[in-house]
């Protein structure tokens, strides 16, 4: 308020000012002191034609009490607005334009002694507000204790008398008719609906003590017809046993067949090399060095022979595998040397790592190498030359073996069979070699794929465990 006076002020005095009328700018700064809480009012005049400017003091009132011997302070004006709270004071200074040239000053101080006495009052009467609140606190928390507190003892009361004595037909007083009053209503209702409830769980209970006598007696009765139906599923089962052991004699006398069969396919290989020495000894009795020679491979086929039949008779029998360390190359050469294939195949071996072991049956896995370079050989009957590779990686829980020809391959729909016992497409064949095969890598934990097979070649795929 004391900030929009001084502007005001300042407009008021403007034309006196511009017009150096010091009367008209008294005038008006008598009336405005009138006021008590207005200490004093300066009028500071800006002299534009003197080169300092310097401000001289155009007009001076001073209210009732207070006097040129003992102003206010008021110091000399500099030429800004501004705001001063003093201890007891306002002093507002406020800036006279004319066409943005400054022509003058008003400072006006105002006394602040009845903002102190309202200050003072205002302290009274909040203290007294707040004193009364804490009083009708202290009222309200009486009247609520003594309209809480006796039903809710109440109520625990009898709550404490149903959970220790089991008393249901307690019930509460009822004091009243607000809130505490219906939840005494409630409470003593609920107390009403526990009793029904306990009535229903007593006969509940007798009929249920009635039921569990009449289910003894049926559980019984249904025990006996068990124990009937029990003894007649003894006298079946027994009779599916008796079945079972005819199935298995008769499986066992399935397996006899298939390994004579077996047995059968496995001695044409060395059957063969032992003809073909006797035909040399036919025609070539004279060259005695080279009779002897072949009279030993005679003698070693027979006895390759005899270890072969042995062998598969033993896995028969349920025997173990002979497992040994085999380097895979040595046992693939060796293979060769005995079907005599030197001269019609181009072989080929790598492996990760070079020098790779097996840890096999030696007899058997050698059987299933040979009847795979033998199937090689017999699917290129219109080759010149045959070329069989070994591939052989080490992976983490297996050894992968990739054997791989330049034959014919085996058609697509021919794939899924040619592991079946007794199936073949040859004029000459029995089916067991690949089926031997696939038996023989299954007692080691193996198996046995076509990996890949085309009118350029066929790629079967070994896996043994590592």
């Amino acid at each position: 308020m004391t900030t929009e006076l001084t502007s005001t002020l300042s407009r008021q005095i403007h034309p006196a000012l511009e017009f150096d009328d010091p009367e008209t700018a008294q005038e008006i700064t008598d009336a405005l002191v009138e006021n008590d809480a207005i200490r004093h009012i300066k009028i500071w005049k800006f002299d534009i034609f003197q080169p300092t400017n310097k401000p001289y003091l155009f007009v001076t009132s001073y209210s009732n009490g207070e006097n040129e011997k003992n102003p206010p302070e008021s110091p000399t004006p500099l030429p800004i607005e501004k705001e001063v709270w003093l201890e007891n004071d306002l002093m507002v200074q406020r800036l006279i334009y004319s066409q943005d040239q400054k022509i003058g000053t008003v400072i006006l101080v105002r006394s602040l002694d009845d903002l102190k006495s309202m200050q003072d009052e205002f302290k009274k009467l909040t203290f007294t507000i707040w004193l009364i609140i804490v009083i009708l606190v202290i009222f309200a928390a009486l009247w609520i204790e003594k309209s809480l507190t006796k039903p809710l003892i109440e109520l625990v009361s009898v709550a404490e008398r149903v959970a220790s004595e089991k008393d249901l037909q307690a019930r509460a007083k009822k004091m009243s008719d607000d809130e505490f009053g219906r939840l005494t209503t409630v409470f003593n209702n609920m107390l009403d609906s526990i009793g029904e409830a306990n009535e229903k769980l007593v006969e509940s209970k007798e009929q249920m003590e009635t039921r569990v006598i009449e289910r003894t007696d049926d559980l019984k009765k249904a025990n006996k017809r068990l124990q009937s139906e029990i003894k007649v599923r003894i006298k079946k089962n027994q009779e599916l046993l008796n079945l079972q052991n005819q199935l298995g004699r008769q499986e066992r006398l399935a397996n006899v067949g298939q390994v004579s069969s077996n047995i059968a396919h496995e001695l044409r290989n060395p059957m063969s090399a032992i003809r073909n020495s006797v035909y040399f000894l036919r025609n070539n009795l004279s060259a005695v060095d080279k009779s002897l020679e072949h009279l030993e491979i005679i003698d070693q086929q027979l006895s390759a022979s005899d270890d072969v039949i042995e062998h598969l008779l033993n896995i028969t029998k349920g025997k173990e595998l002979k497992l040994s360390a085999v380097n895979l190359k040595e046992l693939c050469m060796d293979v060769l040397e005995v079907l005599d294939l030197s001269d019609q195949v181009k072989f080929s071996y790598n492996s990760e790592p070079e020098n790779l072991e097996l840890t096999v049956d030696k007899l058997l896995f050698r059987q299933i190498l040979s009847n795979l370079f033998i199937n090689s050989i017999q699917s290129n009957d219109l080759i010149s030359e045959v070329e069989i590779k070994v591939f052989a990686r080490k992976e983490e829980e297996f050894i992968e073996i990739l054997i791989t020809d330049n034959g014919t391959g085996i058609p697509r729909e021919l794939q899924s069979r040619v592991f079946e016992p007794l199936y073949t497409d040859k004029e000459d064949g029995f089916g067991l070699g690949l089926p031997l095969c696939s038996d023989l890598l299954a007692r080691h934990r193996g198996s046995i794929e076509i990996k890949e097979s085309s009118t350029k070649g066929t790629t079967i795929s070994l896996k043994i465990p590592n």
